[in-house]
């Protein structure tokens, strides 16, 4: 599925991504510690207005869809905007669905035939290759058994002060 999230879509908006990850990280590890939730939410909306993130372009997304193209086939591409939870100002040229046709005109000046298209444009792409994900999961959780495994944030030194992901002993 072809998102228009920047942190997937260019190496600008991953770099912006990482940086918004360790601004949050910091702000939490060094508020939390002092201050309230509320001056950590501050800290962060100053930090974002001073660091506005990347948006993803029309071209960034049709580069997206060939590199995806590349890698998996034409057969599994499908359009999922995040238009429900992603806000239009990470995105232009693509703020909505009645942009797809800007989208579809740019793939087929890049060679992509009106079949592809039409592939790609197919609304019921995403709910089969879901179905056949579920499939899998089910056939999955019958032939073994689910891992109980769990990771617990435990602080370790040398990474000045910060939590790490660590294996339970």
């Amino acid at each position: 599925m072809v998102t228009f999230v920047p942190g997937f879509v260019s190496p600008a908006g991953r770099a912006a991504l990482q940086q918004t990850q360790t601004a949050e990280r910091d702000a939490a590890e060094g508020h939390c510690r002092r201050s309230t939730p509320a001056a950590v939410t501050a800290a962060m909306e100053a930090w974002r207005q001073a660091n506005p993130a990347p948006r993803a372009t029309l071209l960034q997304v049709a580069d997206h869809i060939d590199h995806i193209r590349k890698v998996a086939g034409i057969d599994h591409i499908g359009l999922g905007g995040d238009f429900d939870g992603m806000h239009e100002r990470h995105r232009r040229g693509l703020e909505d669905v009645s942009s797809y046709p800007a989208l579809f005109a740019e793939l087929l000046r890049r060679g992509y035939s009106e079949d592809d298209v039409q592939k790609i444009a197919e609304p019921q792409r995403a709910a089969r290759d879901a179905r056949r994900g579920e499939g899998v999961a089910q056939r999955l959780q019958k032939a073994r058994v689910l891992s109980k495994a769990t990771i617990e944030m435990r602080s370790m030194a040398g990474e000045a002060g910060r939590s790490q992901p660590r294996m339970p002993d």
